[in-house]
């Protein structure tokens, strides 16, 4: 199992992030993607064997996990997780194991996710083992769970793919960089013919930090994604690629998951 963990910057909480998916876990190689990042990542400041692959420019999440496919092409199960998890239980990566074991048919299994689509596109409640601040929810939203539930949308925070499976992810450059490739690739996964799954782990993401982190940054890089996409910014390159995302995601979503 491989576990690659996309970063732009925030190296304290990225060190976190893999030093508790290495330590906790009981056979995985971890790689930390340095997007770009003005202070560029090394191996030496991670206190455990983790690789870092350097990349020139951020774009988004669908690239590190070719990077792993094409270096590491006969791992069995490929996972993608943000670099604001903190991993807590001992031999996660066994349950993950189990979880894929015990159906043929999963191709995803993830952390955190919905066994609901509503009529708008969007995911109902979370079902997931997250702590969240003061332990008081699940993604601050939705319920806890230990048990390996059945999903229709995976949250991108963890995202475990069989190896079979893995070719069933691709980009959709209509897409903005970054976002809403949780939503495409649990429908991608769907479509391909496999199921889905999310396995409660104690776990907790300490959310949306690599977003805050990024914006600034990457502010230009994303305002030309929206000019080339001819998106109406009215002056917030991210409020443009937000509204992008949802109505992609809504265009697609009939498709994916009819009534």
């Amino acid at each position: 199992m491989i576990v690659g963990i996309p970063a732009f910057g925030l190296h304290d909480l990225t060190r976190q992030a893999a030093e508790t998916a290495y330590h906790t876990a009981g056979n995985v190689r971890v790689v930390v993607f340095d997007n770009a990042s003005p202070d560029p990542f090394t191996k030496d400041e991670f206190a455990a064997p983790v690789t870092v692959i350097r990349n020139r420019h951020n774009e988004g999440n669908w690239y590190p996990l070719r990077q792993m496919v094409d270096r590491w092409p006969d791992e069995d199960i490929y996972v993608l997780t943000h670099n604001d998890m903190v991993f807590y239980e001992q031999e996660w990566d066994v349950r993950v194991w189990d979880a894929f074991s015990s159906d043929s048919r999963f191709g995803m299994v993830g952390f955190a996710g919905s066994a609901v689509i509503g009529e708008n596109g969007e995911r109902g409640p979370t079902a997931s083992n997250l702590r969240g601040e003061k332990g008081e929810s699940a993604e601050k939203a939705g319920y806890r769970t230990r048990d390996l539930v059945p999903a229709r949308a995976i949250d991108g925070l963890f995202m475990a793919v069989r190896n079979e499976a893995i070719s069933a992810l691709t980009l959709d450059r209509t897409l903005p960089p970054a976002h809403w490739y949780d939503y495409i690739w649990s429908a991608q996964i769907v479509e391909a013919g496999w199921l889905l799954a999310t396995l409660g782990i104690d776990c907790d993401h300490i959310g949306w930090q690599t977003e805050v982190g990024m914006a600034e940054a990457l502010i230009p890089e994303w305002a030309r994604w929206v000019e080339e996409a001819g998106v109406p910014t009215r002056g917030d390159p991210m409020e443009a690629i937000r509204a992008a995302g949802w109505h992609r995601w809504n265009e697609f979503k009939p498709r994916y998951w009819p009534r």
